[in-house]
C-alpha cells in the first residue's frame, strides 16, 4: 500500500510492481497506476466540507487564508480546489482547473486573500502564515488542509 507522490513520475515502477503483486493507494488515488483499490476520502469533497465548516463559523464571510503542504500533490491540489469552489459559490465541479496560487479570488461573502504552500515544514508554515496574517490582517479564517497546518497556524 501507498500514498503516491506523484503517479506520473512513478508510473513506470508502479507498472513492474504491479505485475508482482496488488497495489492498494491511499490518502492520494492513482487509478492509471493500475491499483487493486484506493482507500481513502474524495479530497475534492473534503475541500468542500471545510468550506461547509467556514461558512458555519462565520456566516457573515470574510477573508480566508488557505495553508497546504503541497498543490503539486493531488490531494492538496483536490482540497484546496474544492474549498474555494465551495466558499465562492461555485458549481460543485471536482477534476476541473485550479485556481492560480497567486490570485486573491472574491465571492459574494468570502475572499481568498492567500494560499501558503510550505512544503511540509510545520516551522516554514507558521513562518509563511505569519507572514500572511501580516498583509492581510483583516482575516477572518486560516484554513489548514494538512494535518500539521491547524498547529502551524496556531
Amino acid at each position: 500500500a501507498i500514498s503516491p507522490n506523484d503517479p506520473k513520475a512513478q508510473e513506470a515502477v508502479f507498472k513492474e510492481v504491479a505485475l508482482k503483486c496488488p497495489i492498494v493507494t491511499f490518502d492520494v488515488d492513482a487509478p492509471e497506476l493500475q491499483r487493486r483499490v484506493f482507500v481513502g476520502i474524495d479530497n475534492y469533497s473534503a475541500g468542500h466540507f471545510a468550506a461547509d465548516q467556514i461558512r458555519e463559523a462565520l456566516p457573515d464571510g470574510g477573508q480566508v487564508i488557505i495553508c497546504v503542504g503541497s498543490t503539486e500533490m493531488r490531494h492538496g491540489r483536490d482540497r484546496r480546489q474544492g474549498a474555494i469552489d465551495g466558499l465562492l459559490d461555485r458549481p460543485y465541479q471536482p477534476g476541473a482547473n485550479s485556481d492560480p496560487l497567486d490570485a486573491a479570488l472574491k465571492g459574494a461573502k468570502y475572499s481568498v486573500v492567500a494560499t501558503v504552500i510550505d512544503h511540509g515544514d510545520a516551522e516554514k508554515a507558521v513562518t509563511l502564515l505569519a507572514d500572511a496574517l501580516k498583509a492581510h490582517p483583516q482575516t477572518k479564517c486560516v484554513l489548514g488542509l494538512f494535518s500539521y497546518n491547524a498547529g502551524a497556524a496556531l
